[in-house]
């Protein structure tokens, strides 16, 4: 009863010439600021139908923007790239758009400002943290409407619109924005996203307008190829079905999200639309659909939201906040020295009167007057250095207390590099696995039809599909087996005690799990890795977990070293990382080297020092050498020591005695 617009056309062809016409245009363009926008607009076009191109265009666009120094072409580069971020990797995109908004602050650029608190307003809605969603979106609604910017001001209130839809009791509000919205900017009524909007807030009290604005929506968004759009519409219009009881409409409309959502590799979607399906089947007394769904369910939340993921997000949350409130304190201090300057400027002015007294009045007069000005400024200074006293002291706890943080957060990160090279590694491929199988059962089931319809055309199309993913259930299953097979090799549990260890086993294994978590970041990287263990190294009692940290930190300086001089240097340059161990007369050798940037004299003296870093703002603590030194001198008795030339590579020394002191009653 409320499936009318099935007999709407199917989808349309894609706007291929759109895109093709940017790319011609790019291939001709100089690397200047135009070649930055046909990236921008290229990224904008693909962010509809292809998640991975979205991300390279805006990568390439911010890259070429610094180097051109177009600091908003690199805004709206970056923006872009925490869109396309943003159906797969939540933390990375909210770190992404909280640096853009550094950024657009920066350059006190509103419009970038408005523009970046919306996407993280919208980000919040996904993540139902509605109060923080409301109040970054009406931010961005005050702001556009100060630059009068009409049509993001009505995109901003439509958003709070969907936002009060999903609040109980909150839909006089939500018809408050979206009626604003359509009156701000009148083309907008027309937009999928609007009338699907609508139609979530009139599907209670007036269901046959729902059906009629979710079928305008879903064919404006089958026109303009909008796949992404498309996805979350079906999810929504499937709600509506379930809501008024039409179950099996329900479940059709699901599932043609899903799949659009599966073929994008939208997470998210996919996500919301087989948590749908889960507790339909549920409804309808169908455990092993239920089943089937909920296993695409929890994959997909696995994805977005897994322990590592949920820890980057509250951490990339607390800095922003502890940046707002470095600002607000910045502020703060601005208007206490203007109240200073203010002060001394009417001290100034008193001193003036007192030098026209001195000419004018008697000479015990003006000694008088001197006499009370010298004891208002001796009472001013007193209390001004009783404040700054107060103040270093606040100064001093605080710092003690950043310290312990940042330790704790060197810890951290070294455990998520470890674990970044294994889960990621594993968890992803299996995720593809499982994905492009259920796509591919569906498509068979298609392909049947349609050789049943005699239509071959639409079969081949869908032979191709499954052809595309046999071959990436292949590959990525041939991922997780490599990985696996060589964890399995050398895996057990620490219990943080020391014990008798392999040593070249350690090395190896942390050695490949660094390269593999690096490779997983950086798709492009690559570097010879050489390793020339002695066979007679035997075993040394050590704590295994403390000594990987070590040996994590210093491979991860080396591969970012060699990426360093690689991004600088000629195509003869190979980037190499050498592991070699030995056995010495007085206990053995790890010896960690690369041909990477290398390090200054004036800094080698410093580098085992407590936040010293040589790597940009916002890359490092300056905590890894300092923790790891510990480790191996105060933890196992041992030394860590540097050589390097600056230019030409750097290898670090772990020299550790057969038999620790600490160990002599074993």
């Amino acid at each position: 009863m409320f499936l009318p617009f099935l007999a709407l056309s199917t989808v349309a062809q894609p706007v291929s010439y759109s895109i093709d016409s940017l790319r011609n245009e790019l291939a001709r363009a100089k690397a200047d600021t135009s070649r930055v926008w046909l990236m921008t607009k290229l990224s904008e076009h693909y962010y509809e139908r292809n998640f991975d191109s979205a991300r390279w265009y805006a990568q390439q666009g911010i890259h070429l923007a610094q180097r051109v120094g177009h600091r908003k072409g690199e805004l709206q580069s970056s923006i872009l790239l925490g869109d396309a971020y943003s159906v797969q990797d939540i933390p990375q995109s909210m770190r992404i758009y909280l640096q853009a908004l550094q950024l657009a602050q920066q350059m006190n650029y509103q419009y970038g400002v408005g523009m970046c608190n919306l996407k993280i307003g919208e980000l919040n809605l996904f993540l139902e943290n509605y109060p923080q969603a409301i109040r970054y979106l009406k931010q961005a609604h005050d702001i556009f409407l100060t630059v009068q910017d009409k049509q993001q001001t009505a995109l901003a209130d439509s958003e709070i619109g969907i936002v009060y839809c999903q609040l109980a009791k909150k839909q006089d509000s939500a018809r408050y924005y979206l009626t604003r919205s359509d009156q701000e900017y009148p083309p907008f009524k027309h937009d999928p996203f609007q009338l699907y909007y609508w139609a979530v807030l009139e599907s209670n009290e007036n269901p046959s307008r729902a059906v009629q604005l979710f079928g305008q929506s879903i064919e404006l968004f089958k026109r303009r190829n909008e796949r992404r759009g498309l996805g979350y519409a079906y999810r929504w219009y499937a709600i509506f079905l379930k809501n008024h009881h039409q179950l099996d409409s329900s479940i059709l409309m699901a599932k043609n999200g899903l799949r659009i959502s599966q073929h994008l590799l939208n997470f998210r979607s996919i996500l919301q639309n087989s948590d749908l399906l889960t507790k339909v089947y549920q409804a309808l007394g169908r455990p092993d659909s239920a089943y089937k769904y909920q296993s695409i369910m929890m994959a997909a939340r696995d994805s977005l939201f897994s322990q590592q993921k949920i820890n980057q997000i509250q951490n990339t949350l607390i800095d922003e906040q502890q940046r707002v409130q470095r600002l607000q304190e910045e502020k703060s201090q601005f208007k206490s020295q203007v109240k200073i300057y203010g002060l001394l400027g009417i001290m100034t002015g008193l001193l003036l009167l007192a030098g026209v007294l001195y000419r004018t009045n008697r000479q015990k007069q003006k000694t008088n007057s001197r006499l009370q000005v010298l004891n208002h400024e001796i009472e001013q200074q007193k209390e001004e250095i009783e404040t700054q006293r107060d103040y270093l002291e606040e100064t001093l706890t605080e710092l003690k207390s950043t310290q312990a943080q940042l330790i704790q957060k060197e810890k951290l990160a070294s455990l998520g590099e470890l674990t970044a090279g294994i889960a990621h590694e594993i968890q992803n491929p299996l995720n593809f696995v499982n994905n492009f199988s259920e796509v591919s059962t569906e498509l068979v089931e298609e392909q049947k039809e349609a050789l049943a319809k005699g239509d071959t055309e639409e079969a081949k199309v869908i032979a191709d599909d499954l052809s595309q993913n046999l071959q990436k259930i292949h590959h990525h299953g041939g991922r997780a087996s490599a990985i696996v097979k060589g964890m399995l090799e050398h895996s057990r549990t620490d219990s943080g005690e020391k014990r008798p260890t392999s040593l070249n086993a350690l090395a190896d294994e942390y050695l490949k799990i660094a390269y593999q978590g690096l490779r997983a970041k950086d798709k492009s990287f690559e570097c010879t890795l050489v390793t020339e263990y002695d066979a007679d190294l035997g075993q040394v009692n050590v704590v295994p977990q403390e000594i990987g940290r070590v040996l994590l930190n210093l491979y991860n300086n080396a591969f970012y070293a060699v990426r360093e001089r690689q991004q600088h240097a000629d195509s003869s340059y190979l980037p190499t990382v050498r592991v070699t161990t030995e056995k010495t007369p007085e206990g053995v050798q790890i010896r960690v080297a690369d041909n990477g940037t290398g390090i200054p004299e004036s800094m080698k003296q410093k580098i085992f020092q407590p936040f010293f870093t040589t790597k940009p703002t916002g890359e490092g603590t300056g905590l890894g050498l300092s923790l790891s030194y510990d480790i191996i001198t105060k933890g196992h008795g041992g030394t860590l020591r540097v050589e390097s030339q600056a230019g030409d590579g750097t290898a670090f020394f772990i020299e550790l005695p057969q038999r620790q002191k600490s160990d002599s009653h074993v």
